[in-house]
């Protein structure tokens, strides 16, 4: 005898499961209308069904976790990548102040404005070169033009014998030279001055002036000069020759006073 028989309990209603266990077995039926089998099946037991079954929603619930958490975990990445800032580089230049070794060019809101050029009197400043026929004198007169710190070239003098002559060294610093020539009126006797500007010995300009001529107003440019020189010449009988008020115009000073 079975140690668990089979069971064949009494049809039941349509649509019911009816079971056959066997150990830990259970093989079961479902009726349909008229007591017919629609379906058979079998399986474990209803216990190990439901261990089974707990195992895998376990399963199941573990898996997904750790899908949820992995996206969970990068889109936090993703986020964090978005919502930082890019770092911005750029390049910082090293400036470096030098004081007082190279000075500015052109005038600046912090430098001082160059100063404008300085008219000097050549009788005021010391020659290098002053030969005995040129004198100082304050004023001197030129046809009825009358004129300071003027001078008068009084010896006879020639191209050959430069009695009337003086030279000074003006460094480069001036840019014109201006006065007015002709027959000193104090004087007597007629004759033709003959007036010469020299610059680094090079003749810059002459001018010839007889004893009823106005004075001859003089301009010369003396740009980069270094030595000027003033000659003039004359017979012994002549009426001395005059320079009325000889001067340069300088950016910086043309040599010490005299």
């Amino acid at each position: 005898m079975s140690k668990n028989p089979e069971q064949h309990p009494a049809p039941g209603k349509p649509g019911r499961r009816q079971f056959d266990v066997h150990g830990r077995e259970v093989r079961g039926q479902v009726v349909g209308e008229g007591n017919s089998v629609v379906n058979n099946f079998h399986g474990p037991s209803r216990r190990l069904a439901a261990v089974s079954l707990a195992a895998l929603l376990v399963l199941a619930g573990a898996v997904a976790a750790a899908v949820w958490a992995n996206r969970h975990g990068n889109s936090a990445v993703a986020g964090n990548a978005e919502s930082t800032p890019p770092v911005a580089v750029s390049a910082t230049a090293t400036t470096t102040t030098t004081t007082g070794l190279t000075p500015a060019i052109g005038p600046s809101a912090t430098s001082p404005q160059a100063h404008a050029p300085i008219s000097y009197d050549l009788t005021k400043l010391r020659s290098v070169v002053w030969n005995n026929g040129f004198d100082p004198v304050d004023p001197v007169r030129i046809g009825t033009g009358t004129y300071p710190a003027g001078i008068v070239g009084s010896y006879q003098s020639s191209s050959s014998d430069q009695n009337d002559k003086a030279v000074w060294a003006i460094a480069g610093q001036c840019t014109a030279f201006d006065t007015s020539v002709g027959k000193n009126t104090d004087s007597s006797g007629g004759g033709t001055g003959h007036f010469v500007v020299l610059g680094d010995d090079r003749e810059l300009f002459s001018v010839d002036v007889g004893p009823n001529d106005p004075a001859a107003d003089v301009h010369v440019d003396i740009t980069g000069i270094i030595r000027l020189t003033l000659l003039d010449t004359r017979h012994g009988q002549d009426a001395t020759n005059a320079w009325g008020r000889p001067r340069i115009l300088c950016a910086g000073s043309p040599g010490p006073a005299h």
